[in-house]
């Protein structure tokens, strides 16, 4: 009965995984004196494009992964007790070899870092001499 949803979280931990091994940071971007406030804007905006790609990704394996879980619980819930004493060596199984729970904190955790990283680079672009004194501060740091 729950082949379905096991094969559905299957695929979608596997490609969690390697959202989660890449996790790609997105740092702030820092202004080179020599460049203008709009090639630095450019150069904040391109980041910005870039994580909400990675975040916008990240999400929709969250919520499949959200649904197909829910799905298989509401499966669950509705089985008869001959039918549930079937399939919980199965969940068991299913949950040590997957491990599909941790899975999804992570992903909920890489995409508050990312939801962070974002709100953190757009309040560059409303302040771009921030990280232009951050380069300075860095320069200085090292003479």
């Amino acid at each position: 009965m729950s082949l379905g949803f096991r094969d559905q979280i299957s695929q979608l931990c596997d490609d969690a995984e390697e959202v989660i091994v890449a996790n790609k940071e997105f740092s702030l971007p820092i202004r080179n004196p020599l460049n203008s406030d709009k090639q630095f804007q450019n150069c904040v905006q391109e980041t910005i494009k870039s994580l909400d790609i990675i975040q916008k990704i990240t999400s929709k394996i969250l919520e499949n992964l959200t649904t197909a879980h829910n799905g298989w619980m509401s499966l669950r819930i509705s089985m008869t007790e001959s039918e549930r004493a079937q399939d919980t060596p199965i969940y068991d199984t299913f949950l040590q070899e997957t491990s599909y729970i941790k899975i999804m904190h992570d992903l909920k955790k890489y995409n508050r870092t990312l939801r962070t990283a974002r709100s953190n680079i757009e309040g560059l672009s409303q302040n771009p001499h921030h990280s232009y004194y951050i380069f300075h501060n860095f320069i200085a740091s090292r003479n």
